[in-house]
């Protein structure tokens, strides 16, 4: 585990970690340092067209998880048509945009799209050079799927674990904890044995009902397994979720979420999101009907990271307790351009 990795998850879930790194970056000469990161990297934006993808190829998912939006939410669930897949792709190559990253998630469950696979292997053909990063439960993925996933060539799987034991995941999740680590490992086993360079992350959501001892437990059986180990606080997805989390709401300044500038969401039935919380897409732009340059130019994107720039994000209720910009602006920091 990197020395970075560790330090952050470190703050993330001790209230004095946490404490100690706030007051160090409530120092004048800190803010000044984000502050021009901030701006070395919005002037780099302005004249690149590099951009993250967060592509939901499908909004079906079999995990009922307590600190997700899924069961409330009102657009309809099912994987993205070919069309607009399609259509992604083809607004991409004319707009002259370089993608920089396909991460294969939103809020659907990727490896219930039964295309996955076909469609990796689609954006390799088109954007050899991309990584391709995929966030999954994993509680579906059998012996074939776990195949395909090494065959794949994916850069990177991430998978939400979010539990210790089985009440616990029940609880969280309601999926059949046993099925899910079993397939985890049978996934380490594969890599091993076909010495394949894909990175494994296993990440906690962090709420009410997980304890500090949940996080040691976890970070000490999987420490060795895998590449790396993620635990971030749970979050209201643009007011959409209630969550208590057992780490106190810090009192930190708030700096511009970096997504807002750097990566575009789009969801299965083609609407452009926000950012990653954007359940529901509030752009009110569909790529079927819209060019990609045009609706992340449009008018409530713009409105939005006016308010982010300016530094109203305190009395912002949609961002104002999210992880984006809760993080001491160490986004800008540390997560790659």
């Amino acid at each position: 585990m990197k020395i970075q990795e560790l330090a952050r998850n470190l703050i993330e879930t001790n209230n004095i970690c946490s404490a100690i790194y706030d007051f160090i970056c409530s120092k004048k000469i800190y803010k000044i340092f984000i502050n021009k990161k901030i701006q070395n990297r919005l002037q780099y934006n302005n004249s690149h067209k590099n951009m993250k993808f967060m592509i939901e190829t499908t909004s079906v998912c079999n995990a009922k998880c307590v600190f997700c939006p899924y069961t409330k939410m009102e657009r309809q669930h099912f994987p993205m048509s070919d069309e607009i897949f399609n259509k992604i792709i083809t607004r991409i190559k004319e707009e002259n945009i370089n993608p920089v990253l396909f991460d294969l998630f939103f809020i659907g469950e990727p490896f219930l799209d039964k295309k996955i696979f076909e469609r990796i292997k689609i954006l390799k053909l088109n954007f050899p050079n991309t990584p391709i990063n995929i966030t999954s439960n994993f509680n579906t993925c059998n012996e074939e799927i776990i195949n395909k996933i090494i065959e794949a060539d994916i850069n990177l799987i991430n998978i939400s674990l979010n539990a210790v034991d089985e009440e616990k995941y029940k609880t969280t999740m309601g999926l059949d904890y046993k099925k899910t680590v079993k397939n985890i490992k049978n996934l380490i086993k594969a890599k091993k044995k076909q010495k394949n360079k894909l990175k494994i992350n296993l990440s906690m959501v962090l709420y009410d009902e997980n304890k500090f001892s949940d996080v040691i437990k976890f970070f000490f059986y999987w420490v060795f397994k895998v590449e790396s180990l993620r635990f971030q606080r749970a979050v209201t997805w643009a007011n959409k979720v209630e969550v208590k989390n057992f780490i106190s709401k810090s009192r930190k300044k708030l700096y511009p979420c970096n997504d807002l500038f750097e990566r575009i969401p789009i969801l299965s039935n083609g609407d452009f999101a926000l950012c990653c919380q954007d359940s529901e897409g509030m752009i009110k732009r569909n790529i079927l009907d819209t060019k990609i340059m045009e609706a992340w130019n449009s008018e409530v994107y713009s409105k939005i990271r006016k308010i982010h720039l300016n530094e109203d994000l305190k009395n912002f209720d949609l961002c104002k307790d999210c992880f984006g910009t809760n993080s001491n602006g160490a986004n800008w920091i540390f997560i790659d351009r």
